[in-house]
């Protein structure tokens, strides 16, 4: 079984003999290097048909607001993800996301929509400022998405192709914007309500103007 704080450790006294400062955080982020020799223990394991990590032993949060990050690394090493491009529908100011560690540690590209425009105008300015992404870094696109418009606005930034994970967070329509792309992304991420019971298959109605605040969604 797999035991991600020992995995940490073996990486931590790597990175100690190459720079002595480079550690994991108390908040459970694992840093550039760490994650790096962790992506090739999960190599080793897959070419020698060793065990693999759980999803929950394999979480760590560096930008995801749970463990999404180390989930990604996994998914990504395991499938041999090669694209590397990744599309957020839902991705506020792209800064806590499910994308903002494989765009800085990883090198990946990405496309990352949301309705508000005051959060990508805040992200913009974060990839702006980061050594890895101030020259190239990911597409921040300020638009309300529907079912009607979203592959277009896929299209129109060419991410209506060749990705590798898509991940959608509308806190409602997430499905019937799901439906409308008709995803061909390797891994899929799609945000749903665990107060409903896995065996119960509901959506709100369709509304173009759903959103939600706490507790109560509206819609015009």
């Amino acid at each position: 079984m797999w035991n991600l704080d020992q995995a940490f450790a073996q990486a931590q006294r790597v990175q100690r003999r190459a720079r002595p400062s480079t550690r994991r955080t108390t908040s459970g982020a694992a840093r550039h290097g760490e994650q790096r020799i962790l992506a090739q223990q999960y190599r080793v394991a897959v070419s020698s048909g060793g065990p693999l990590p759980s999803f929950r032993e394999s979480e760590f949060r560096n930008y995801s607001q749970n463990g999404e990050d180390g989930i990604l690394l996994l998914l990504a090493t395991v499938l041999d993800l090669r694209q590397r491009r990744i599309v957020e529908i839902g991705s506020a100011d792209g800064i806590e996301c499910n994308s903002a560690n494989l765009i800085l540690h990883h090198g990946w590209d990405a496309l990352l929509i949301d309705g508000g425009a005051t959060a990508i105008e805040r992200g913009s300015r974060f990839y702006a400022a980061q050594p890895e992404t101030f020259r190239v870094g990911p597409t921040l696109v300020h638009a309300w998405v529907t079912k009607d418009n979203v592959k277009t606005l896929l299209a129109e930034h060419g991410y209506d192709r060749d990705v590798d994970v898509l991940s959608i967070d509308l806190d409602g329509v997430d499905l019937w914007v799901l439906q409308a792309i008709e995803p061909t992304a390797n891994v899929l991420i799609v945000e749903f309500n665990n107060r409903l019971p896995a065996e119960v298959a509901v959506s709100v109605p369709y509304q173009e103007e759903f959103y939600a605040t706490g507790d109560r969604a509206r819609g015009e």
